[in-house]
């Protein structure tokens, strides 16, 4: 993630963010990591009425 988390803000700010930077935010990640826990996976639960068709068509 820090990786990914690193190409945006290079794509998004171009020359503020320099590739040094990677390290350091994967030892944050992985020190997050150790005091929180890992990621836990969610979903969003969706609720199917009968009688309605999907796509948004009623």
């Amino acid at each position: 993630m820090p990786t990914t988390l690193l190409a945006m803000l290079q794509d998004k700010y171009p020359g503020q963010s320099p590739n040094s930077l990677r390290w350091i935010m994967q030892r944050r990640g992985r020190e997050r990591t150790l005091q929180y826990g890992a990621e836990q996976e969610f979903m969003f639960r969706q609720r199917h009425q009968p009688g309605l068709c999907g796509l948004g068509r009623k």
